[in-house]
């Protein structure tokens, strides 16, 4: 072997050196990927509509829906006035970015909303929407359709985005039936929510229905009550109930109907519910539900504000103590319905695009200074 053969080979060595349009090949090679990588990017921002508000998962939000959102909330806040506006601004601790970034989160929940229920496969029929539309029309505008238009331009709304905002809250309370589960309130939950109903007083009350025409039968059932007494027993009012009314439960409950701090307990009969006592029965009254007789079994005052925390739960009656069980349980849910929207909201991949220097909302806050003339 040659002493030639034997010496170290510079680094490079065996492979044939760079022709110099080898190099210019590789120049123009790179400057191609570079040129490809931002006609990409610039692609990628070409292709935001420029009336975009934000974007939430590849879907967009516009600005025209965004600025009618807030259009709405500025009418129901009594705030169209740019002043009253800003002034209403700085009360909340907001700026306008701020203001309509939660306008956003609020619009694109919706989106979420709706794509979870689509995907869990609860999306709201037709029907159910228009139902509760109609629910709606006949409670805030006597199921007038003058009046209903009026109450919709009052608040800055049309048919369809009722109709569009009905449907989201339909499938949000699907969602939450079937990705928040329920459970028992603990014996400290049901502590905490029986003290803020400190003051109140609760009643439970059993009735006696007729259909509205049938005034004869309600007060000759109710003359038959005042044989026994002006006041009288569950078991005796229930027999009643079960003899006379015309709702279809009373065989099997007896005509009970619940404690007087229930959501859905209507307001007329409330009235003829607090002015009876334990034991008491009312005169047949002409309430929405047609002819009812009330009859108060228990009632139950919780401790003043300043006596609340001497409260226990063996206070509370053998009946009382199951249904404050399940408000704190309803309550609990409600906590953590609340969280979970927090959440989808959180994992969500959102861009928010600047604010349009024509936007009507875009206020100056020194405008919350200005004084009148």
């Amino acid at each position: 072997m040659s002493a030639a053969s034997n010496e170290q080979k510079p680094a490079g060595a065996g492979r044939a050196p760079w022709r110099m349009r080898e190099k210019a090949l590789l120049a123009i090679a790179v400057l191609c990927a570079i040129a490809a990588i931002a006609g990409f990017a610039l692609f990628a921002h070409s292709s935001v509509p420029t009336d975009a508000a934000a974007k939430v998962d590849g879907e967009y939000l516009m600005e025209d829906e965004l600025a009618a959102y807030i259009n709405e909330s500025r009418i129901s806040s009594q705030t169209t006035d740019d002043t009253d506006f800003a002034r209403y601004l700085l009360q909340q601790n907001l700026n306008v970015s701020t203001f309509r970034q939660n306008c956003i989160n609020q619009l694109l929940m919706y989106k979420i909303i709706d794509r979870r229920a689509a995907e869990l496969g609860v999306t709201p029929s037709d029907d159910e929407v228009a139902e509760q539309v109609a629910s709606l029309k006949d409670s805030m505008a006597f199921a007038d359709d003058d009046i209903w238009q009026d109450t919709l331009e009052e608040q800055g709304m049309t048919e369809d985005e009722i109709r569009n905002r009905v449907r989201s809250n339909i499938a949000q309370q699907k969602i939450f039936e079937a990705d928040v589960e329920k459970r028992d309130a603990t014996d400290d939950e049901v502590l905490d929510y029986a003290k803020t109903l400190a003051g109140q007083t609760l009643k439970h009350s059993y009735r006696i229905v007729f259909d509205s025409s049938k005034n004869k039968e309600a007060h000759e059932c109710y003359e038959k009550l005042q044989e026994i007494g002006k006041t009288t027993t569950v078991d005796t009012f229930s027999a009643f109930a079960a003899q006379y009314s015309t709702d279809e439960n009373a065989s099997s409950d007896g005509g009970s109907f619940g404690w007087s701090n229930a959501t859905d307990m209507p307001t007329d009969y409330l009235e003829v519910l607090d002015g009876l006592e334990e034991g008491q029965y009312s005169d047949p009254n002409h309430l929405d539900d047609g002819i009812v007789i009330v009859f108060c079994d228990e009632s139950f005052t919780f401790p003043e504000s300043s006596d609340i925390d001497t409260f226990k739960l063996s206070d509370l009656s053998e009946q009382l103590r199951p249904y404050i069980a399940d408000c704190a349980a309803d309550k609990v849910w409600d906590a953590e319905c609340q969280v979970y929207l927090t959440q989808l909201l959180s994992t969500a991949k959102i861009t928010y695009y600047p604010i349009p220097d024509d936007a009507e909302y875009n206020v100056s806050l020194l405008k919350a200074y200005d004084t009148d003339e």
